[in-house]
């Protein structure tokens, strides 16, 4: 077993590493690496508590430029960090030559869809991280918008309706995407657009808290962590999907 560990990456695959490793006897220092000091797995209590109670530290502020010899870490600014054992759990770039190479339209590195996962050719469909898709409920333009989503949970979603579609049904993606993690023994779920916030508001609830994210005066996300998280979940996602004001969320 590894006497020294760096995760870089603070999302949910870093923060599932460091569980694998603890789950695997692990005994020695967890070091959690992330450049991305806003990331809702960061704010208290979670960063306060379970990373605590799992002996994982938590450095934060400057993404990696390099690794040296598989062990040290070289950040932008700061000093390298030596270990036994390197994980990058940093997320994924998709590749999207062969969508180039068959001229389906592209955007960002993803393959652009309409709110039926249908890409620019006929009778092809992109769904998951590839796809850059057309979500019906998403404003700032009146017919909806483009996001894009990297999690499991909202590529099976999209999943069943391109192969609806594919079928010659009609469904469209019209959800605002989410997801749900387990962390330890601990449960998140989150429900946003994705593009950012400017306010937020957090309410206790118990041994957790449920968290608002607010956008141009507009309920954009909901984090709900060791809550009555599915209530609390299902009535955020409304919340996001029907646009509330953010000034009007009054949690009980």
């Amino acid at each position: 077993m590894y006497a020294e560990l760096l995760i870089i990456g603070g999302g949910p695959a870093g923060l599932a590493a460091a569980e694998g490793y603890r789950d695997e006897g692990g005994a020695g220092p967890v070091i959690l690496l992330s450049d991305d000091v806003d990331a809702p797995y960061q704010r208290p209590p979670l960063s306060k508590g379970w990373l605590r109670d799992q002996g994982v530290r938590l450095v934060t502020g400057s993404p990696v430029a390099r690794i040296d010899g598989g062990r040290t870490v070289v950040p932008e600014a700061g000093d390298p960090l030596t270990v036994d054992l390197v994980v990058v759990g940093a997320g994924i770039a998709p590749h999207v030559e062969l969508a180039e190479a068959a001229e389906l339209a592209t955007r960002g590195g993803r393959v652009v869809t309409d709110d039926r996962l249908a890409s620019s050719a006929a009778g092809i469909f992109a769904t998951g991280d590839i796809a850059l898709a057309r979500n019906i409920l998403a404003r700032n333009i009146a017919a909806g918008r483009h996001l894009r989503v990297e999690h499991w949970g909202e590529a099976e979603n999209m999943g069943e309706i391109a192969g609806r579609n594919a079928a010659g049904g009609a469904a469209t993606w019209a959800v605002a995407p989410g997801f749900r993690s387990e962390i330890g023994a601990d449960t998140l779920k989150y429900v946003a657009w994705g593009d950012g916030y400017d306010a937020t508001r957090l309410v206790g609830r118990g041994g957790g808290f449920t968290d608002y994210y607010g956008r141009d005066g507009e309920v954009v996300g909901v984090l709900t962590y060791q809550a009555d998280y599915d209530y609390d979940y299902e009535a955020g996602a409304a919340l996001v999907e029907g646009h509330a004001a953010f000034a009007d969320v009054v949690p009980a």
